[in-house]
């Protein structure tokens, strides 16, 4: 694929798979358990340790654990696996126990997480990406590639792998396999860590196989302009395939062994990553909290100029959704947190949502039930997303098309997007990514920024974003702060200059009704309290900046 010029999507092919994967973020599951009774314990070990496997190992024995593997995941951070007949309790107890010894700063057991993806399977309708299905609720990525088609940015999937597909191959670069259990069955190739991310199948006696990552990583850079199939929302950007989730899902271990490898922190035994990926799509997840060692890579990919996103996830076992704080990856800090969105500009029925304590950041179509939303006057029902995927029902099969949804849908929506920006302005931090899709996306109906982000991601303004305004001097107050005085604000210097400047003052940090002018008449209400004012600037395609002054209290 060398140029980009279509303004319309051709679905050429389109086969109607049924996805059974797991109950997105639930802990538990109905397949069956693994062929190996195991359990992996994460020991963060202090910087210089000597020794930080057979250290980390030597912590997890003397809880009386038989351990059968110790492999450094990144910096100070060793995964011990350990024989374990005894489940969740008698893993909590050997850490709890490893966490006192000499040189161990903490030990936490590793979690399996699952893909994010609900099993509803119909209609085709690129209402998601293509302007011509008239849906209002889409991403617009048709109105960003006359400016950038997401070129030389690199997005690194973190998922089931990927397979073989004509729609996908030409941007596909060299990933990795971190698929540590070595179970020869249902989606494991054996081998351990190897350099092979293919995708072998997650299917189990009651699924088949999801070819998750292969739907996923087409949401976010399928190939367009080549007369068959679909598009990504940045159809020129790389993807860099992270295997980390198999047969019942993954460890967090292996997905954090990933997060340092995608964002090309050395990690050993594994060979350096060439091509470090500019962002990290995890649309995967599992119930609780934020493990220090997680939120420790994602930390270091951060640093490193690395956007994370993931998928705030689609509620509990029977699909009920919850508030995002207990959804991780998703709740751990500097990750841009994804709602799922329906072709309405609702928020989906199963999508986890955000709470003071853990706001989400950005909305993306995910899709919702079957048979419930219409897109325009001459479209079938559009309650999926199309991609990607494979048609073999266990093993690999031929390439094909298929219909999935949940906030594992939507998550890529937004990575591609941030590769369309990172492409186009290739210095500009993760936060400076985060701000721009905030600042560009469409309002969303009936639904809190704090709930549900600052709306649905929208391509085509984000890639219009110019810049954000520098802070030259800062925002101040003058004049005697006693009753009956005036008192002015300055808007302090930026640059660039501010097109439009808006005034609001405070009292206690409440806005006073009317109080809209550079300078305020300061009244008897006021006494006592503490008087301030906040600034709005703004300039077209300039992220727009609050800012606020210092208090004073009236005498």
């Amino acid at each position: 694929m060398k140029t980009l010029r279509w303004t319309t999507v051709a679905l050429l092919t389109a086969v109607s798979l049924t996805a059974t994967a797991a109950p997105g973020w639930a802990e538990g599951s109905s397949r069956r358990t693994s062929a190996s009774d195991t359990s992996t314990i994460i020991v963060t070990l202090d910087p210089g340790t000597p020794d930080p496997t057979r250290a980390a190992a030597a912590a997890v024995a003397a809880g009386q654990a038989t351990v059968t593997r110790s492999t450094s995941i990144g910096p100070n951070t060793v995964a011990v696996t350990m024989k374990n007949s005894g489940g969740n309790a008698r893993a909590a107890s050997v850490s709890a126990q490893a966490k006192g010894r000499e040189h161990i700063v903490t030990a936490e057991v590793s979690r399996r997480v699952y893909a994010t993806t609900t099993n509803d399977t119909y209609y085709s309708s690129l209402w998601n990406i293509n302007n011509g299905a008239s849906s209002t609720y889409g991403l617009k990525a048709e109105n960003a590639w006359s400016t950038t088609g997401g070129s030389g940015a690199v997005i690194g999937v973190i998922d089931t792998g990927i397979t073989n597909h004509s729609d996908l191959n030409a941007n596909v670069i060299t990933g990795y396999d971190f698929v540590s259990y070595a179970n020869s069955d249902n989606g494991t190739d054996g081998d351990g860590w190897d350099p092979d991310p293919t995708d072998e199948g997650d299917w189990d006696d009651t699924s088949s196989s999801s070819w998750h990552g292969t739907h996923v990583a087409g949401i976010a850079a399928a190939i367009a302009n080549n007369s068959k199939g679909v598009a990504g929302v940045a159809p020129r950007a790389a993807i860099e395939p992270i295997r980390v989730l198999g047969w019942q899902g993954g460890y967090d271990s292996d997905i954090i062994a990933g997060i340092y490898w995608g964002a090309g922190v050395a990690v050993a035994g594994v060979p350096a990553n060439k091509y470090p990926a500019d962002v990290l799509n995890m649309s995967l997840g599992g119930y609780g909290s934020c493990s220090r060692a997680m939120q420790t890579a994602i930390n270091k990919a951060v640093s490193k100029g690395v956007a994370v996103v993931a998928a705030t996830g689609n509620g509990d076992a029977w699909g009920d959704p919850l508030p995002l704080k207990y959804s991780a990856p998703a709740n751990c800090k500097n990750v841009i947190r994804v709602t799922a969105s329906t072709a309405t500009g609702k928020r989906a029925s199963y999508s986890n949502y955000g709470t003071s304590s853990a706001p989400a950041t950005i909305a993306a179509p995910g899709g919702s039930g079957a048979g419930s939303l219409i897109c325009g006057p001459t479209r079938a029902n559009c309650s999926e997303v199309f991609s990607t995927w494979n048609l073999g029902a266990i093993t690999l099969g031929d390439p094909g098309y298929g219909w999935m949804s949940g906030t594992s849908m939507a998550a890529p929506h937004v990575s591609g997007v941030a590769a369309l920006i990172a492409a186009r302005h290739p210095g500009w931090s993760p936060t400076r990514l985060a701000q721009a899709l905030q600042y560009s996306a469409t309002p969303m109906r009936s639904c809190s920024s704090t709930r549900c982000g600052a709306g649905i991601v929208n391509a085509g303004r984000a890639v219009r974003v110019q810049g954000f305004f520098i802070k030259k001097r800062s925002v101040k107050t003058t004049g005697t702060f006693r009753v009956g005085r005036k008192v002015s604000a300055s808007r302090g210097r930026w640059s660039p200059g501010p097109v439009l400047v808006r005034y609001q003052w405070l009292r206690n940090g409440h806005a006073i009704k009317n109080a809209t002018g550079r300078s305020y008449r300061i009244s008897r209400t006021d006494r006592g309290a503490a008087l301030s004012v906040r600034i709005t600037l703004k300039r077209p395609n300039y992220v727009t900046r609050v800012v606020r002054s210092s208090s004073h209290k009236v005498r």
